[in-house]
Protein backbone atom coordinates (compact mmCIF):
# COMPACT_ATOMS: atom_id res chain seq x y z
CA UNK A 1 0.00 0.00 0.00
CA UNK A 2 3.10 2.42 0.69
CA UNK A 3 3.25 2.58 -2.84
CA UNK A 4 -0.25 3.35 -3.70
CA UNK A 5 0.12 7.28 -4.09
CA UNK A 6 3.38 7.18 -5.70
CA UNK A 7 2.16 4.55 -8.77
CA UNK A 8 -1.17 6.63 -8.79
CA UNK A 9 0.46 10.21 -9.06
CA UNK A 10 2.98 8.51 -11.80
CA UNK A 11 0.11 6.82 -13.69
CA UNK A 12 -2.00 10.28 -13.46
CA UNK A 13 1.08 12.41 -14.92
CA UNK A 14 1.43 10.17 -18.29
CA UNK A 15 -0.99 11.04 -21.41
CA UNK A 16 -2.08 7.76 -21.62
CA UNK A 17 -3.02 6.97 -18.25
CA UNK A 18 -5.41 10.36 -18.09
CA UNK A 19 -6.64 9.52 -21.55
CA UNK A 20 -7.39 5.53 -20.56
CA UNK A 21 -9.64 6.89 -17.38
CA UNK A 22 -11.23 9.51 -19.52
CA UNK A 23 -12.28 6.62 -21.73
CA UNK A 24 -13.18 4.41 -18.86
CA UNK A 25 -15.73 7.52 -18.06
CA UNK A 26 -17.01 7.90 -21.78
CA UNK A 27 -17.70 4.73 -22.51
CA UNK A 28 -19.42 4.45 -19.35
CA UNK A 29 -21.90 7.40 -19.94
CA UNK A 30 -22.61 6.08 -23.56
CA UNK A 31 -23.68 2.52 -22.36
CA UNK A 32 -25.72 4.46 -19.21
CA UNK A 33 -27.49 6.72 -21.48
CA UNK A 34 -28.40 4.19 -23.72
CA UNK A 35 -29.62 1.61 -21.06
CA UNK A 36 -31.81 4.30 -19.74
CA UNK A 37 -32.90 5.82 -22.95
CA UNK A 38 -34.17 2.21 -23.69
CA UNK A 39 -36.51 1.81 -20.56
CA UNK A 40 -37.97 5.05 -22.65
CA UNK A 41 -39.29 6.26 -19.22
CA UNK A 42 -39.63 10.26 -19.32
CA UNK A 43 -38.32 10.23 -15.35
CA UNK A 44 -34.55 9.15 -17.04
CA UNK A 45 -35.22 11.89 -20.19
CA UNK A 46 -32.67 14.27 -18.21
CA UNK A 47 -30.08 12.04 -17.17
CA UNK A 48 -30.08 10.66 -20.55
CA UNK A 49 -29.77 13.97 -22.14
CA UNK A 50 -26.74 14.72 -19.23
CA UNK A 51 -24.91 11.39 -20.18
CA UNK A 52 -25.21 12.34 -23.91
CA UNK A 53 -23.56 15.45 -23.13
CA UNK A 54 -21.18 14.50 -21.07
CA UNK A 55 -19.95 11.23 -23.16
CA UNK A 56 -19.44 14.08 -26.28
CA UNK A 57 -17.88 16.54 -23.72
CA UNK A 58 -15.08 13.81 -22.49
CA UNK A 59 -14.43 12.32 -26.41
CA UNK A 60 -13.73 16.27 -27.52
CA UNK A 61 -11.28 17.03 -24.48
CA UNK A 62 -9.37 12.89 -25.08
CA UNK A 63 -8.99 14.25 -28.94
CA UNK A 64 -7.14 17.56 -27.16
CA UNK A 65 -5.32 15.43 -24.62
CA UNK A 66 -3.73 13.30 -27.89
CA UNK A 67 -2.55 16.43 -30.14
CA UNK A 68 0.36 15.29 -31.59
CA UNK A 69 0.19 11.75 -30.34
CA UNK A 70 0.14 11.06 -33.96
CA UNK A 71 3.71 11.83 -34.71
CA UNK A 72 4.54 10.03 -31.81
CA UNK A 73 2.99 6.80 -33.05
CA UNK A 74 4.33 6.99 -36.53
CA UNK A 75 8.03 7.31 -34.58
CA UNK A 76 7.33 4.38 -33.13
CA UNK A 77 6.57 2.48 -35.87
CA UNK A 78 10.17 2.64 -36.94
CA UNK A 79 10.84 0.65 -33.38
CA UNK A 80 9.23 -2.40 -35.05
CA UNK A 81 11.75 -2.86 -37.67
CA UNK A 82 13.90 -4.17 -34.59
CA UNK A 83 12.05 -7.08 -33.69
CA UNK A 84 12.71 -10.22 -35.42
CA UNK A 85 9.26 -12.33 -35.56
CA UNK A 86 8.95 -11.06 -39.16
CA UNK A 87 4.76 -11.97 -38.37
CA UNK A 88 5.12 -9.51 -34.80
CA UNK A 89 7.23 -7.39 -36.96
CA UNK A 90 4.65 -6.56 -39.81
CA UNK A 91 2.18 -6.19 -37.54
CA UNK A 92 3.31 -4.20 -34.79
CA UNK A 93 4.29 -1.98 -37.96
CA UNK A 94 1.01 -1.70 -39.77
CA UNK A 95 -0.84 -1.46 -36.73
CA UNK A 96 1.24 1.71 -35.39
CA UNK A 97 1.24 3.49 -38.90
CA UNK A 98 -2.65 2.89 -39.00
CA UNK A 99 -2.91 4.45 -35.35
CA UNK A 100 -1.07 7.45 -36.54
CA UNK A 101 -3.04 8.07 -39.54
CA UNK A 102 -6.07 7.27 -37.33
CA UNK A 103 -5.33 10.06 -34.53
CA UNK A 104 -4.02 12.20 -37.53
CA UNK A 105 -7.53 12.21 -38.76
CA UNK A 106 -8.82 12.56 -34.93
CA UNK A 107 -6.96 15.95 -34.79
CA UNK A 108 -8.58 17.19 -37.95
CA UNK A 109 -11.81 15.70 -35.84
CA UNK A 110 -11.51 17.64 -33.25
CA UNK A 111 -10.49 20.86 -35.02
CA UNK A 112 -14.08 21.00 -36.41
CA UNK A 113 -16.25 20.11 -33.57
CA UNK A 114 -14.20 23.40 -31.49
CA UNK A 115 -15.03 25.20 -35.20
CA UNK A 116 -11.62 26.22 -35.59
CA UNK A 117 -11.96 24.66 -39.29
CA UNK A 118 -14.98 24.34 -41.95
CA UNK A 119 -15.25 20.78 -43.68
CA UNK A 120 -17.62 18.05 -43.88
CA UNK A 121 -16.72 15.92 -41.62
CA UNK A 122 -18.86 12.59 -42.21
CA UNK A 123 -15.99 11.05 -44.87
CA UNK A 124 -13.17 11.95 -42.43
CA UNK A 125 -14.95 10.63 -39.66
CA UNK A 126 -15.59 7.44 -41.98
CA UNK A 127 -11.23 7.20 -43.23
CA UNK A 128 -10.30 7.08 -39.33
CA UNK A 129 -12.42 4.63 -38.60
CA UNK A 130 -11.33 2.57 -41.42
CA UNK A 131 -7.44 3.19 -40.18
CA UNK A 132 -8.49 2.53 -36.72
CA UNK A 133 -10.15 -1.17 -37.76
CA UNK A 134 -7.08 -1.39 -39.78
CA UNK A 135 -4.82 -1.01 -36.54
CA UNK A 136 -7.30 -3.60 -34.34
CA UNK A 137 -7.26 -6.14 -36.95
CA UNK A 138 -3.27 -5.71 -37.05
CA UNK A 139 -3.45 -6.33 -33.48
CA UNK A 140 -5.53 -9.48 -33.49
CA UNK A 141 -3.21 -11.15 -36.61
CA UNK A 142 -0.85 -10.64 -33.60
CA UNK A 143 -2.35 -12.39 -30.98
CA UNK A 144 -3.62 -15.13 -33.07
CA UNK A 145 0.18 -15.90 -33.90
CA UNK A 146 1.21 -15.12 -30.35
CA UNK A 147 -1.11 -17.91 -29.44
CA UNK A 148 -0.01 -20.19 -32.13
CA UNK A 149 3.58 -19.63 -30.43
CA UNK A 150 2.23 -20.84 -26.99
CA UNK A 151 0.77 -23.78 -28.28
CA UNK A 152 4.02 -24.69 -30.00
CA UNK A 153 5.87 -23.93 -27.03
CA UNK A 154 3.65 -26.39 -25.03
CA UNK A 155 3.54 -28.98 -27.71
CA UNK A 156 7.85 -28.56 -28.06
CA UNK A 157 8.08 -28.88 -24.07
CA UNK A 158 6.54 -31.89 -24.14
CA UNK A 159 8.14 -33.70 -26.79
CA UNK A 160 11.70 -32.07 -25.75
CA UNK A 161 13.61 -30.48 -22.86
CA UNK A 162 15.74 -28.35 -25.98
CA UNK A 163 15.27 -24.46 -24.98
CA UNK A 164 12.71 -22.40 -27.53
CA UNK A 165 12.53 -19.13 -28.73
CA UNK A 166 10.93 -16.17 -26.96
CA UNK A 167 7.55 -17.09 -26.06
CA UNK A 168 4.18 -14.35 -24.99
CA UNK A 169 3.21 -14.71 -21.12
CA UNK A 170 -0.32 -16.22 -21.41
CA UNK A 171 -1.66 -13.44 -19.16
CA UNK A 172 -0.52 -10.69 -20.86
CA UNK A 173 -1.45 -12.01 -24.69
CA UNK A 174 -5.42 -12.82 -22.73
CA UNK A 175 -5.92 -9.18 -21.81
CA UNK A 176 -4.39 -8.38 -25.29
CA UNK A 177 -6.21 -10.45 -27.09
CA UNK A 178 -9.42 -9.45 -25.13
CA UNK A 179 -8.88 -5.59 -25.37
CA UNK A 180 -8.68 -5.61 -28.95
CA UNK A 181 -11.62 -8.51 -29.22
CA UNK A 182 -13.77 -5.58 -27.31
CA UNK A 183 -12.65 -2.64 -29.06
CA UNK A 184 -13.02 -3.73 -32.43
CA UNK A 185 -16.53 -3.69 -32.05
CA UNK A 186 -16.76 0.15 -32.53
CA UNK A 187 -15.45 0.71 -35.67
CA UNK A 188 -17.41 -1.83 -37.25
CA UNK A 189 -20.56 0.12 -36.25
CA UNK A 190 -19.06 3.42 -36.97
CA UNK A 191 -18.58 1.84 -40.75
CA UNK A 192 -22.03 0.04 -40.33
CA UNK A 193 -20.36 -3.55 -41.05
CA UNK A 194 -22.15 -3.93 -37.91
CA UNK A 195 -25.15 -2.86 -35.90
CA UNK A 196 -23.68 -2.79 -32.00
CA UNK A 197 -26.13 -0.95 -30.18
CA UNK A 198 -24.69 1.89 -27.96
CA UNK A 199 -24.98 -0.21 -24.51
CA UNK A 200 -22.38 -3.07 -25.71
CA UNK A 201 -20.36 -0.24 -27.21
CA UNK A 202 -19.77 1.36 -23.71
CA UNK A 203 -19.23 -2.23 -21.84
CA UNK A 204 -17.22 -3.31 -24.57
CA UNK A 205 -15.45 0.07 -24.46
CA UNK A 206 -15.22 0.62 -21.18
CA UNK A 207 -13.77 -2.88 -20.31
CA UNK A 208 -11.11 -2.43 -22.60
CA UNK A 209 -10.35 0.82 -21.18
CA UNK A 210 -9.74 -1.29 -17.30
CA UNK A 211 -7.23 -3.64 -19.40
CA UNK A 212 -5.51 -0.24 -20.48
CA UNK A 213 -5.67 1.31 -17.60
CA UNK A 214 -4.14 -2.28 -15.73
CA UNK A 215 -1.58 -2.39 -18.40
CA UNK A 216 0.03 0.68 -17.84
CA UNK A 217 -0.28 0.63 -14.28
CA UNK A 218 1.37 -2.90 -13.77
CA UNK A 219 4.06 -3.04 -17.01
CA UNK A 220 3.89 -7.21 -16.74
CA UNK A 221 0.56 -7.10 -17.82
CA UNK A 222 1.51 -5.11 -20.90
CA UNK A 223 2.26 -7.75 -24.07
CA UNK A 224 5.98 -7.73 -25.07
CA UNK A 225 7.08 -6.93 -28.69
CA UNK A 226 9.27 -9.79 -29.62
Amino acid sequence: MSNFPKKAIAFGNTVSGRDKLCRLLQYSFRGLSDLLDRLDSSEYAVLVKKFKRLDAGISTARKLMRIGKSLEMLYAAKDAFYIENLVIQTCVALSRISSACFLFLDHIIWLRRVKAIKIDITPVSRLSNQFWLLSLVMNLIRNAHDWYRIQQYHTQKQATAKPTDFVPETLPTILDTAKNAFDILIPLNGLQYAKVPGVVQGATGALSSIIGILTIWNNHLKLQNK
